[in-house]
């Protein structure tokens, strides 16, 4: 590794170390890494990332692919640890790059038509299950196809917060989104980014 990563290493190492040795707020007498680890995670071996991008038949974002390879598999920039996981499968994330989150989770502006796409409540399930959810624009004629969860995979846990999410194939590829506090948004462009802000000890 170059000296860039070594030092995410170190400060990823820091952060889940710094986490793990606080007071459990639910169990006062334990620590929280007695349920979460008191190291980071192992990353993941080129074998089983060659696989995923088999499954899923696109490379992952090549910032992503070095920290699963060489970091760790867990990532610690957000509140609480969340442990990457690799899809087996994937569909394309739609989201046009113009368009931005409406204030609702179900609800996206339409940069082509200037309409609300809403989707059905099927479209909470992390991208990983074979439903054609989202209905589309509302407005006839519009051919626009949403989907707020396609292509994305989780990256962060913010416990009742937020939740971030890394776009994997699609549009957007690279960047991350939190989904919370019913404002969903885009928080980071690419993954050195998104470690870069969430990487503060």
């Amino acid at each position: 590794m170059n000296q860039f990563w070594t030092d995410i290493y170190e400060k990823a190492k820091a952060a889940k170390a710094k986490f793990a040795n606080e007071d459990d707020y639910k169990q006062p007498h334990n620590k929280y890494g007695e349920e979460f680890g008191y190291t980071l995670k192992p990353p993941y071996t080129i074998g089983e990332v060659n696989e995923c991008e088999k499954n899923i038949n696109t490379p992952l974002p090549s910032d992503l692919k070095t920290y699963l390879l060489n970091i760790s598999r867990e990532f610690c920039a957000n509140t609480y640890p969340h442990v990457f996981e690799l899809p087996k499968k994937l569909r394309s994330c739609r989201f046009p790059n113009n368009c931005t989150y409406a204030s609702e989770w179900d609800e996206i502006e339409c940069c082509k038509c200037n309409g609300i796409c809403k989707n059905n409540d099927d479209s909470y399930n992390n991208g990983y299950d074979d439903h054609d959810f989202g209905t589309g624009c509302c407005l006839p004629n519009c051919g626009q196809i949403h989907s707020l969860y396609h292509g994305m995979v989780q990256i962060g846990f913010g416990g009742c917060t937020n939740e971030d999410y890394i776009v994997i194939k699609g549009s957007n590829v690279g960047s991350v989104y939190d989904f919370g506090s019913g404002n969903p948004h885009r928080i980071s462009c690419n993954i050195i980014q998104y470690l870069m802000q969430g990487l503060r000890y």
